[in-house]
């Protein structure tokens, strides 16, 4: 069995940016962390697609039912962090696709393939050693395709990895732009 799942270590949340809430999965710097990114990014696998999203969602259970007394998150939109037609045809599929699309079946959520694009290329964050280029290299990268569907919504951004965190706050710039009222975002690794 090469999925990486099993044995994995404690499932916590923590905010790591100060501008939303991110509720990472795993350190990164853990071997399980880095093996579940890795293997996500390399196979299309729905089961381990299905296990991240059933562990995001019971790390957020607790979050989303204090939101929902104040009506918060009651039929959220789910979006996955979006690539570009190139980084798809590259890899083969978005692997936060599945993992979002699965999510979905855990809450009241919606998901739509491509409410949210990524409308030009971008440098590979992880070569970018400033922190400050790459909250410029992501700058209004993203756009939405009908504006009116997230007035006034709530939305849980699904991403892999957070590191500066300036990927998730440019789609929530976008997102909030576009009338959103809350987001926050789960991310498999930090």
């Amino acid at each position: 069995d090469r999925s990486p799942s099993r044995g994995l270590g404690d499932v916590y949340k923590r905010q790591v940016c100060n501008h939303q809430y991110i509720f990472p999965l795993f350190d990164y710097q853990s071997s399980s962390g880095r093996a579940l990114l890795h293997y996500v990014k390399k196979y299309r696998d729905p089961k381990v697609s299905q296990y991240i999203a059933q562990t995001m969602y019971e790390n957020i259970q607790e979050y989303l039912a204090e939101q929902q007394q104040f009506s918060f998150f009651l039929e959220p939109y789910i979006v996955p962090v979006p690539k570009t037609k190139k980084q798809k045809n590259l890899r083969g599929f978005n692997q936060v696709n599945d993992i979002a699309r699965s999510f979905t079946q855990y809450t009241n959520g919606i998901y739509q393939k491509n409410l949210v694009t990524k409308n030009r290329e971008t440098q590979k964050q992880a070569l970018i050693s400033k922190k400050s280029e790459r909250f410029t290299n992501v700058k209004n990268c993203f756009s939405i395709t009908d504006p009116e569907i997230f007035k006034h919504k709530d939305v849980i951004v699904i991403d892999d990895l957070i590191t500066t965190g300036a990927t998730i706050q440019s789609l929530e710039q976008t997102l909030h732009a576009a009338g959103a009222r809350n987001v926050i975002a789960l991310t498999i690794g930090h």
